[in-house]
C-alpha cells in the first residue's frame, strides 16, 4: 500500500509539474505546434528552378539560367586546377562561349528545407566532353518565387 501511495504522490506531482500557465501540458502544445511547414508544392516549386537550371545548361541558355538564379547569385567552385570564384556571371559567360551540353544529365536531391532557404545537391554527368560536377545550391525564397542565391561546385573529371 505504501508503494501504491508513493507511486501515486509522484504521478500527480509529474503531471502538476507539467501543466503550463494556460493550462495545456507541455505535451499538447508540442502536439499544436506540431505543424510540417513544408508542403510538397514547395519541393515540387523547388525542383522546377533546379530542372530549369540543368536545362539552362542542356541547351546553351543563358535567358533560362537567369530565370533559375537570383540577380546578385554568386559561385565558388573547384576546377581541378584551381577555384573560380564570384558572381554568377561568370557561369553565363561559360555557357554564352561553349553552348550546350547536350548531353548532361543530373541527379537533385534536396538536402534541407526551411519556410524560406533550400540547400540542393545536383550530380551532373557530362557537363563537358571530359567532365562531371558536383553542386551544391542554395535558394531563397523571395517576392513569391524560389531563386538559386549561391553555386558551390567541383568538377570531376570523367
Amino acid at each position: 500500500m505504501r508503494k501504491f501511495f508513493i507511486l501515486a504522490l509522484c504521478l500527480a506531482g509529474t503531471a502538476s509539474f507539467a501543466q503550463s500557465r494556460n493550462g495545456k501540458t507541455d505535451g499538447q502544445q508540442l502536439v499544436t505546434a506540431n505543424k510540417n511547414p513544408n508542403t510538397t508544392a514547395d519541393y515540387t516549386a523547388i525542383t522546377a528552378v533546379i530542372d530549369g537550371y540543368v536545362e539552362g545548361l542542356r541547351l546553351g541558355d543563358v535567358a533560362k539560367l537567369k530565370k533559375a538564379f537570383h540577380k546578385d547569385a554568386i559561385m565558388y567552385g573547384f576546377m581541378g586546377v584551381g577555384t573560380l570564384e564570384g558572381s554568377v556571371d561568370n557561369l553565363y559567360d561559360f555557357v554564352a562561349k561553349h553552348g550546350p551540353a547536350a548531353g548532361v544529365t543530373s541527379y537533385i536531391s534536396i538536402l534541407h528545407k526551411t519556410a524560406n532557404t533550400a540547400m540542393v545537391l545536383v550530380e551532373l554527368e557530362g557537363v563537358s566532353s571530359t567532365e562531371n560536377s558536383t553542386d551544391y545550391l542554395s535558394l531563397m525564397y523571395k517576392e513569391g518565387e524560389w531563386k538559386i542565391i549561391s553555386k558551390v561546385f567541383h568538377l570531376w573529371k570523367k
